[in-house]
């Protein structure tokens, strides 16, 4: 659904959504995803010790966050009954993302710092109905957490974050008449921010994110025209 996202809503927006966020944990969840631009699974196993203050530099160090959809190909699936298609049988191999840094002055990592100190050590996202390992909430917890935000939203608010429109499939068939917030939206919403205010090229969105390929760049960044129009007027 990522191509349903025009241009980066705002930091404001996003802290108004986030006062709809009545779950204790649930707030915690979507600054820490917002920040890191992580995926669920891979926010909801964050660690304290991935996390380091850097005050000199003025920024919070994330380390060897966990990395998702990674996979070694081990040999070809039998022929299917499409000509020249390849299907590749996979094992999902361990991989972390890049040191990346997170601003001290951009809005929430006075929360993100206060959540650290709060859990100084092990699983940021420990649940205690969890006997699994990691012993941690699940992506399914995160998805009734926000579709619970997305259902409290004035209508105002829910213009503004731009859900107010179709719902299309591939074909441009129209299966509900809005959109809604939705997990991925928080990752597509940091790649905007890091390209609308920091003038991130493809080559440090996909530093920023572990991005293999500047096909996800494109996918997850959008700018807008009004990002386009200041870009154009800097040399008036």
């Amino acid at each position: 659904m990522y191509d349903y996202v025009d241009n980066w809503v705002g930091w404001e927006n996003i802290a108004e959504m986030l006062t709809y966020a009545k779950h204790p944990v649930a707030k915690k969840f979507f600054i820490f995803s917002i920040k890191t631009g992580g995926r669920a699974k891979e926010v909801l196993r964050l660690q304290a010790e991935n996390f380091e203050v850097r005050g000199r530099e003025k920024c919070i160090l994330v380390k060897d966050m966990e990395l998702e959809k990674r996979f070694n190909k081990i040999g070809l699936l039998p022929p299917s009954d499409i000509p020249h298609a390849k299907k590749w049988l996979t094992e999902k191999k361990a991989a972390a993302r890049k040191t990346f840094p997170i601003k001290l002055n951009e809005p929430f990592s006075t929360e993100l710092i206060q959540y650290l100190q709060e859990t100084p050590k092990g699983y940021l996202f420990k649940s205690p109905y969890q006997c699994n390992d990691p012993p941690v909430y699940s992506r399914f917890w995160a998805y009734k957490q926000i579709i619970k935000v997305n259902d409290a939203l004035p209508p105002d608010l829910f213009n503004r974050l731009g859900l107010n429109r179709e719902f299309k499939d591939r074909k441009g068939n129209v299966i509900a008449s809005t959109i809604h917030l939705w997990l991925h939206l928080l990752r597509s919403w940091r790649a905007s921010q890091l390209a609308a205010e920091y003038d991130f090229s493809e080559a440090m969105l996909m530093e920023f994110f572990g991005w293999v390929t500047p096909k996800e760049a494109h996918h997850y960044s959008h700018l807008g025209y009004s990002k386009l129009l200041e870009q154009m007027r800097k040399n008036e």
